[in-house]
């Protein structure tokens, strides 16, 4: 395949209601100082849209790094995000980000997510590494009303695996 520089905000992947990524690997590298993003789940797609047996690799090479470097991004909302659904948007997937910034503020996250919503995933391996003072995170909410669900996976991270802002809260009568 063809590859050129990557000079802009890139997201590989939008999923949209309903679709399916499968059985595909995904490589996302830039030298810029630029938003990079493999998997995008808008709006409420964790809940509908599925990501089966892929590879997907992230990699900044930028000297220094300022923006934010991730495998999967979700920032839309799920009605009712902390009762349990039996779905799972993503299985049997690898993802592996990788920042070598020497310098920066910025951001490298496995998977990302920053809405209301519920993300159940099972058998993935998140990978994130990062140095040059990137904070570096497996897997980040920031959303207190969030509601991620990780099964029989492995996540690691080289500043933390996992961080969730205090407070969530988790209705399990459901499950």
């Amino acid at each position: 395949l063809p590859s050129f520089p990557l000079v802009s905000d890139t997201t590989l992947i939008t999923m949209g209601a309903s679709t399916r990524l499968e059985d595909v690997t995904l490589k996302l590298t830039s030298a810029s100082d630029i938003n990079l993003t493999a998997v995008y789940f808008p709006g409420d797609t964790p809940t509908t849209a599925k990501v089966r047996v892929c590879l997907i690799n992230v990699t900044s090479t930028v000297g220094t790094l300022t923006k934010t470097i991730c495998g999967m991004f979700g920032d839309g909302s799920t009605t009712n995000p902390n009762v349990a659904l039996s779905t799972n948007a993503v299985q049997r997937t690898t993802t592996n980000v990788i920042g070598n910034a020497t310098s920066g503020s910025g951001k490298i996250r496995g998977w990302y997510f920053t809405g209301p919503l519920q993300f159940s995933v099972r058998d993935t391996v998140i990978f994130a590494n990062g140095s040059g003072g990137s904070d570096t995170i497996g897997v980040e909410t920031t959303n207190t009303s969030s509601f991620i669900i990780i099964k029989t996976s492995t996540v690691s991270g080289s500043t933390y695996d996992i961080k969730q802002p205090s407070g969530l809260s988790v209705d399990n009568s459901g499950i």
